[in-house]
Parts: structure tokens; sequence; C-alpha cells
């Protein structure tokens, strides 16, 4: 059965990515799942962007007569949080989103580090866990500044904090902006969605419905290896990413379920030890075969532990910058020996 990749862009920042990978999806052909973009923001002004966007656009309202317009923000991951779970509850009405279909994959696409895309994201991610529907995060988190590194922080603690509670393994594509700084602010935004691309794309080859030994229930139990009864699989953050030929992960994470899809009859061998599960199947379009021969065997795996290395690393920059903020001292600056100071305004005449 042939599967459809569902992915949301919710926020300025998700909005733009998925704006953006998501034709490039779509543009692959035969042998991938079917792509369908949607979005969610609190205002109009990141989907205005967005060919034709506003056909698939839903905006989140404020609910009270006595607040201004929920109208993002300004990196300020609190405001208008109330009027935000509300709006995603009516956008799943909307949409009509009630329970899992079979061959449904959705993709909540976020900002980790602005204010209200991740939190309509997490509200999102979250119901769709309580509705046993399959779902994956992407999440853009960014630490070249202390706010966004502190909002990157809460974003992955509350999403932590949202699937052990509800006692669910959820899976993440993440990047993180920082890695690209080098190459300048722009560059690096377009490496980080040619990153998210990467994997998407893989993961649209395996969601195909065209590959041998590869079936929709082998996708569910990757991206929620909770389908798993006899493998205990700890509720948390489990990393996802799409490898091609060799597999290499972090050093300190724990690798848990792999996917491999290969050109050749053999099954491959792959360079990883201590996997839960591992299945291969094999390429069978030849669209696809086209697309990714060079590239073969490709590789899906979860693994464990990554976030707990980059909270590690996000809080101790955060803590750091915390620690200088709060030793800034601000010298006295007085005007000449003549001068009055106007005790109402503060102004030197």
């Amino acid at each position: 059965m042939k599967g459809k990749m569902k992915i949301i862009g919710c926020g300025g920042a998700g909005i733009s990515v998925v704006s953006q990978v998501g034709e490039k999806l779509k543009a692959l052909g035969s042998g991938f799942s079917d792509i369908n973009l949607d979005y969610i923001d609190t205002s109009k002004n990141n989907i205005a962007t967005v060919p034709n966007g506003e056909k698939s656009f839903f905006k989140i309202d404020t609910k009270s007569h006595t607040k201004e317009e929920v109208a993002g923000s300004g990196g300020d991951r609190k405001t208008h949080a109330l009027d935000i779970m509300d709006g995603v509850k009516e956008y799943l009405d909307n949409r009509k989103i009630k329970e899992a279909v079979t061959g449904d994959y959705y993709f909540v696409t976020f900002s980790g580090s602005g204010g209200s895309g991740n939190v309509i994201g997490l509200f999102l991610v979250q119901s769709l866990l309580k509705m046993n529907i399959p779902v994956t995060a992407v999440v853009i988190g960014d630490s070249t500044n202390g706010l966004f590194a502190m909002n990157t922080l809460d974003t992955i603690a509350s999403l932590h904090g949202s699937v052990t509670k509800l006692d669910k393994a959820l899976t993440v594509i993440y990047v993180n902006n920082e890695a690209y700084k080098s190459n300048g602010h722009s560059n690096a935004i377009k490496e980080a969605n040619m990153s998210i691309f990467n994997s998407m794309s893989a993961m649209s080859l395996f969601l195909s419905g065209c590959n041998l030994d590869i079936d929709a229930q082998d996708m569910r139990n990757i991206i929620d290896q909770k389908n798993y009864n006899k493998l205990n699989i700890p509720a948390g953050l489990y990393a996802l990413s799409a490898f091609s030929k060799d597999v290499v992960i972090p050093d300190g994470c724990k690798p848990t379920v792999a996917r491999t899809l290969t050109t050749d009859v053999a099954s491959p061998d792959i360079n990883i030890e201590g996997l839960h599960h591992h299945k291969v199947g094999k390429i069978l379009d030849e669209n696809a075969l086209s697309v990714y021969s060079e590239y073969a065997p490709v590789h899906l795996v979860t693994y464990a532990n990554f976030f707990t290395m980059e909270t590690a690393r996000l809080k101790s920059y955060t803590d750091n910058m915390i620690t200088d903020m709060n030793n800034i001292e601000i010298n006295t600056i007085e005007g000449t020996s003549n001068s009055e100071i106007d005790e109402d305004t503060g102004m030197v005449f």
C-alpha cells in the first residue's frame, strides 16, 4: 500500500521549511510516497510567501475579545499558549483528524528556537500521539544566540516530558542551524533544509509501498517503537536519521531499530551492532532505482541518548550565558558638571 506523508509546517520556520522541502519531495516521482503539505500559524504573515499556500493554511485566533490578535510570540514561548492549544484542537477538527488511518504518516515540522511555532508543534505532536497516529517530529534547533538556545532546550525538554508522560517513543528528525553557521546565516538555513530533505526523501522512499519486504507495519514500528510487544523500548525521544551505505551515529548513542533498502537481491551488511530489530527490503520501482542507485544501500536508523547529549550541550551554553548576563554591570553616565537632570524623564539639560 502506498503511504502518504502528511507534512505540517508550524509557525514561520516550519512553513518555510515545509514549502521548500515539500515541493522537492513532490517532484521525486514514482517509487516514493504521496506528499500532502499543510500549514498552521497564528498569523498570515509567513504563509504569504508560499505560492497558493493559503489554500492549505489554518490560522489560530484568540478566543477572548479582551486579548489582542494572536500574531506571533516574539520568541516568547509562553505567550498565547492557551490560545494555541485551543487552536490546535480546532485544527484537528477542521482537518477531521480523529484516528489513525492506514498508510498516513504525519511529520510535524517546527523551529525549536522560536515562539509560537514550536508551541503549535508540541501540542500537535502530543495530540497525534494520544490518538495513536504515527507521527515524527521534525525539529530545527538553533544555538547561535542565547534566546534561541534557551528555547531549543525548553522545546526538547517539553517533547521529552510529553512523550514520557504518554509512555510513547517519539522519533525526531533534528538539525541545529549552529552546525552550519560557519557558512553564513542564509547558507546555514539552506544546508539545514537540505539535511531535512535528505532524511525526508529517504523516508518517502521507505513509505512508497513499492518495496519488497518492507510493509506499512514495518514502518509504523520504526516510527513508534512502542508497537513492539516483545521489545522493551523505553519511552522517550529517539533521533531518526537516514544513511547511505555506512551508518555513522554520534558516540554515546545507542541504535535501536533500523530499516534498509537495497538494489541487490542479497541482504547487505549493516555496520552497527546491538539493534533491537532490523529489516531489509529491495527497491523495485525503476524511477526510485534511478534516483537512489548510487546511494544504496539506504538505512533508516533510530537511536537513543542523542537528545540527552544535545540538551547537556545546550544547558552548558545557556548556563554560561545566564552567568554572564547576571554579571553585567552598567556604569553610571553623567553629563557635564553644569548639567541638570529632569527627574521625570531622565533627560539631561
